[in-house]
């Protein structure tokens, strides 16, 4: 697997009032094999995300409510879904006397099997999914690059045609025998997702429109995830839902919800310009997103995947707090799988050009840099966060109408929590 970076930059410097995109530590190198993963929070919220259309547009998509579900999909409601996933908990999720035999057992040593009628009622709700068979690879259908082998056969899958017939795989199902269905089937179904991202991608479709929806079940408990790209061409999966026990009603119905909204979002037509595009290496555009090593983080237990956990509970505290979250820069995920370098990076969306770094130059845009300045760090600690390094270059501000600015404030791989 080729080298994740060719270098490190330096840390970026900034001057008084100098345009900046952030001083996080980039890569030169564009090239890597490697896949991205995000937790459904604090990333996927929209108010969050203001600078990434793109995550807006993905919470547009999984974030319909029941009227605008009942107007857009005609005679298919969330409690006529809700009924079809009764069916699925009351009549298909015995899967204990089904055993999957692939060279004797499976490549995990556990039982997987997906019964027949596992995914029935599922493929009743979606005319546009099929089961797959041992033919059906993803290579055979296209999809031979990305994160998966390209002889993986996914246990469904949905599907659209572009013109002329040919089908584009648009989401994965895997719906496996085991109490940690969720988990299993994600994870094999976000690569095989990054499958068909990559595909999507060679056939011309812009990579802010690629949404992989992504379904793991075992047929009383399921749960959701999407496969986004970030430009040019680099997989990123997250979580759209918790696991749900479909044989709670509240769950259920929100299962039902999901589900609708996965099939408005697919039955809209794929937009293709032609194939303009080889994907080989999944590459991510430094003019874009940032990345920060996890060596460069403060090491606060002395155990850096600890040290990890921690910057994500911070960053949890403080997007939990509605006085904070529109002050910090989130991260987008975790990017790692490398043969030759074993450290990973954290990928945030850098601010556009508006932002900067340093005071601002004007004393009425001072004033108000230093007013806001103290109202945020007075925010900070009300919800129990320090930031621990905090200087102007870990501050950006853009200008807000003549006399008052706004701040975002990034590096937080330092903070500590204080009582309150």
């Amino acid at each position: 697997m080729a080298s994740l970076f060719s270098a490190i930059e330096d840390t970026l410097e900034s001057k008084s009032g100098e345009l900046c995109a952030s001083d996080f530590t980039s890569s030169k190198g564009t090239s890597f094999a490697g896949f991205g993963f995000a937790n459904h929070c604090p990333f996927f919220d929209a108010t969050d995300v203001e600078e990434d259309s793109r995550l807006v547009k993905l919470w547009s998509y999984f974030n319909k409510d029941t009227l605008e579900i009942s107007q857009l999909l005609c005679g298919e409601t969330v409690d006529s879904v809700v009924t079809k996933l009764v069916r699925t908990i009351t009549v298909y999720n015995d899967l204990s006397e089904i055993s999957e035999i692939i060279s004797g057992v499976s490549a995990t040593g556990k039982n997987l099997t997906v019964r027949d009628h596992h995914l029935n009622e599922l493929k009743s709700m979606f005319k546009t999914i099929l089961q797959t068979s041992s033919k059906e690879t993803l290579e055979n259908l296209d999809c031979g690059t990305g994160i998966v082998a390209p002889k993986s056969v996914p246990d469904g899958y949905f599907f659209s045609h572009f013109d002329g017939g040919k089908k584009q795989l648009r989401g994965i199902i895997e719906g496996k025998k085991s109490s940690q269905t969720p988990v299993e089937g994600l994870r094999r179904g976000a690569a095989e997702a990054s499958n068909i991202a990559a595909s999507q991608l060679s056939y011309g479709i812009n990579a802010n429109d690629i949404v992989v929806p992504v379904i793991g079940s075992n047929g009383y408990l399921i749960q959701f995830g999407a496969v986004i790209v970030l430009e040019p061409s680099f997989p990123v999966f997250l979580m759209i839902s918790h696991v749900l026990d479909l044989t709670n009603i509240t769950a259920r119905i929100e299962a039902a919800r999901i589900l609708c909204c996965i099939k408005i979002m697919i039955s809209a037509p794929l937009r293709c310009d032609g194939p303009n595009m080889i994907i080989d290496k999944m590459r991510l555009s430094q003019k874009k997103y940032h990345n920060k090593s996890l060596n460069h983080f403060f090491p606060c237990t002395g155990n850096i995947q600890t040290s990890l956990f921690y910057f994500f509970l911070v960053m949890q505290r403080l997007h939990s707090n509605i006085n904070c979250r529109n002050l910090v820069v989130f991260p987008i995920c975790v990017r790692e799988y490398n043969d030759d370098i074993s450290e990973c990076y954290i990928v945030f969306p850098k601010l556009d050009s508006n932002y900067q770094i340093g005071l601002p130059n004007e004393d009425v845009l001072r004033e108000s840099f230093i007013e806001k300045l103290k109202d945020a760090i007075h925010k900070f600690h009300e919800a129990g966060v320090v930031h621990m390094d905090l200087y102007l270059s870990n501050i950006m501000w853009c200008k807000i109408g003549c006399a008052e600015v706004k701040l975002k404030f990034i590096d937080w791989d330092s903070s500590l929590f204080i009582a309150n």
